[in-house]
Parts: structure tokens; C-alpha cells; sequence
């Protein structure tokens, strides 16, 4: 008997790059009309019209380019752990805003590739290099100089974009880990 593996795919980083410009565009052209919009409807509201609007194009596109590709993922569980995360992310983020200067939240949001960095290197030993640890240094520098904390500023509202940003890196890591082979129509 014998037992067959399947190679990992190989990663395919200047589509990966073009993919998160364009989806950082997308975002903060959202997230700017988000901030104007949230305070007319409860953030439940708009996260099921979001749902609503998102969910069948993504079964359309997923029908129409990935016919064979079932819509059930291959491993059902880490789905779910990181649509939560994803979830969790996105409404602790969403919440912030009605009580945060936009740059703020924005500012701390944007830390996400800097936690993915870390989350990486330490959990699941992806090589980073001094490089990329300078990188990440320069990066949360960078942060703190634009936003100048001060003790007074610190609030609920000041730390749950930060928190969404934790979560959301948590959810990159475990897409990397353990739902590497899934469809990513299917993970949306």
C-alpha cells in the first residue's frame, strides 16, 4: 500500500503583492465610508448587508471560475476559527470607529503585517532575518511617532483597533498554517 503526498504549492508573491495593494485600496476607501455611514445603522445591521451584498458574488465568481471546487472547505474547523477571528476582527474594528479619529484607528490597524511578521517568526518559525526584525522595529517606531501616545489618550476605544489588528494577523498565520490547500473563494 502505498500513501501518496501532494507537493505544497508554491507561493506566488507578486500576485500576493498586487492582491494587497489592491485590497488596502479597496479597504481604506471602505473603511473611510464606513466611518461616515456607521452611525446611521447598528454595526449588526451593517455587518449582515455587508454579508449580504459580499456572499453571493463570492459563490458567483467561485461557481463560475472554480465550477469543481466544492463549497464546503476541506477542514470545516479551522474555517471556522478563522472566519471567527476574522469576524471578531472586523467588528471590534468597525465599533472603534465611531469614537476614534479615522488616521488613528487606521494608523493602528495597519499594523497587521508587522504581528503577521511576528505571530510567524515565533509560532511557526518562519524565517524572518535581521532584516525583517529591523523592519518590524521600524514599523511599530514608525506607528508610535505618527500617533504620539500619551498616557491620558488611552481608552477602550484607543486599544480596539489594536486588538483587531492582533486577531486579524492571527487569522493570516492560521490561513498560512492550516488552511494553505483551501480555495480562497471558499475561505471567504
Amino acid at each position: 500500500m502505498s500513501i501518496s503526498q501532494t507537493a505544497p504549492k508554491a507561493d506566488r508573491v507578486g500576485i500576493a503583492v498586487a492582491a494587497m495593494v489592491f485590497t488596502g485600496l479597496t479597504l481604506s476607501i471602505a473603511d473611510a465610508i464606513i466611518k461616515v455611514t456607521i452611525s446611521a445603522m447598528p454595526l449588526s445591521q451593517f455587518i449582515f448587508l455587508r454579508s449580504c451584498v459580499t456572499l453571493p458574488l463570492l459563490i458567483s465568481i467561485l461557481k463560475w471560475r472554480f465550477p469543481q471546487v466544492s463549497l464546503r472547505p476541506a477542514y470545516p474547523g479551522w474555517a471556522i476559527v478563522r472566519s471567527s477571528l476574522l469576524l471578531s476582527s472586523l467588528l471590534i474594528y468597525y465599533a472603534s470607529l465611531p469614537r476614534l479619529d479615522f488616521s488613528m484607528a487606521a494608523a493602528v490597524y495597519y499594523t497587521i503585517p508587522l504581528f503577521i511578521t511576528l505571530f510567524a517568526g515565533f509560532w511557526i518559525r518562519e524565517p524572518v532575518g535581521v532584516q525583517g526584525w529591523v523592519g518590524v522595529a521600524l514599523g511599530f517606531v514608525g506607528v508610535l511617532l505618527m500617533l504620539k501616545p500619551q498616557a491620558g489618550d488611552l481608552s477602550i476605544h484607543a486599544v480596539m483597533p489594536l486588538v483587531s489588528a492582533i486577531l486579524y494577523a492571527l487569522a493570516m498565520v492560521l490561513t498560512r498554517t492550516k488552511s494553505r490547500g483551501e480555495n480562497p473563494f471558499v475561505l471567504a
